[in-house]
């Protein structure tokens, strides 16, 4: 028979052992929520193509926190009693339903991120495109502006080149008029 000391050692470390057990279900409880928490964060941001680095960000968060789950979830299980076939397949399901979860998650994600980063990217040939139609467009500003200049030299020019008619006519006329001596 037990003494009273023994009884209470046993109870303690049973209850030490039921304790430690009980955080490391909570803890792989929490690294789960985590996940949770980062794959909604996540969907969120998939509205804007313009999230992609930030999207990414969340990708490599959601990997490193399932990594923790994963940890937690089996040092949980390892003090799981050997004769507890119930709770190691319970667990089994559990863990295999949440990494089918995460994984649906994570290959929705990167192929968002996949598909954002082609439309966001242009083709070398778009490139090249926008880079003929930035030249076309610059050289044909410049060359209308320099229509616009030499129009308006051209304009300046012609009053300028009538004013000289008109005064090298006029002395003509008055070369004319006196020559002839008629007075005007």
């Amino acid at each position: 028979m037990l003494s009273g000391i023994e009884s209470l050692r046993r109870r303690r470390v049973h209850s030490e052992d039921a304790l430690d057990s009980m955080r490391l279900k909570n803890s792989h409880s929490g690294c789960l929520s985590r996940v949770t928490l980062l794959c909604c964060a996540a969907e969120v941001l998939l509205n804007d193509s313009k999230n992609v680095d930030e999207v990414s960000k969340k990708l490599l968060e959601i990997e490193e926190a399932f990594s923790r789950f994963e940890k937690a979830h089996y040092d949980y299980v390892a003090t799981l009693a050997a004769g507890d076939l119930e709770e190691w397949e319970c667990q089994a399901r559990y863990v295999k339903e949440h990494l089918h979860g995460k994984m649906v998650s994570v290959l929705r994600i990167e192929r968002w991120i996949s598909n954002a980063r082609e439309t966001a990217a242009p083709t070398a040939a778009e490139v090249l495109q926008e880079n003929e139609d930035s030249v076309s467009t610059a050289s044909s500003l410049l060359s209308s502006h320099l229509s616009v200049r030499q129009l308006k030299a051209k304009k300046a020019v012609v009053p300028a080149e009538e004013k000289a008619s008109l005064i090298t006519s006029g002395r003509r006329n008055e070369t004319r008029v006196r020559d002839c001596g008629c007075a005007v």
